[in-house]
């Protein structure tokens, strides 16, 4: 005989097999939901809402861009206007003021942060850091968080009277802290 039965017709042994079967697939399941679990953390599905994005005014370009985590701008820019650009100011801010059209936050007068001047000749590019502000102070974020911004420099042209500062907002730009 290869299993008694019970007097209800039941085999005995079938609660054992039952915990068997249960405790095998529940076991699998946990193993595939650490799995799940994981994978999510590392961020594989996570989809890119903002693309990374550089938009600059006419006569300029964005060579290269990057943000850092702790609010500073990375920017090689690159101009074609003719003359030798000599930038005395930048400011990045997450916001415009609507009635200057300068940073809402931050540098708002364009003045020369850290960096010394920058000479950047027609035809050439040059690298500016800066840090990026928002109403909270300087744009800090955790690495993959997106950040909207805009940059402004303050700059002369030699063939105008070095008294003709302009400044103008020169790039707009969507990327995520690095």
């Amino acid at each position: 005989m290869i299993g008694k039965t019970s007097g209800k017709g039941r085999r005995i042994g079938s609660g054992q097999a039952a915990m068997d079967f249960m405790m095998s697939y529940g076991i699998a399941l946990l193993i595939i939901g650490v799995a799940v679990y994981v994978i999510f953390q590392i961020g594989i599905f996570t989809p890119i809402l903002a693309p990374n994005e550089c938009t600059a005014a006419s006569s300029f370009s964005c060579r290269y861009y990057s943000l850092s985590s702790n609010g500073l701008l990375t920017l090689d820019l690159s101009q074609a206007t003719g003359g030798t650009m000599n930038i005395t100011g930048v400011a990045c801010s997450s916001g415009i003021n609507a009635t200057l059209n300068r940073p809402e936050y931050g540098n708002i007068n364009v003045i020369s942060e850290t960096q010394g001047n920058v000479t950047i000749y027609s035809g050439s590019s040059g690298v500016i850091h800066v840090y990026c502000y928002n109403g909270y102070g300087v744009a800090h974020g955790s690495i993959g968080s997106t950040f909207t911004g805009y940059v402004w420099i303050n700059y002369t042209i030699s063939n105008l009277p070095n008294t003709m500062h302009n400044i103008n907002k020169i790039v707009s730009f969507t990327t995520q802290y690095s």
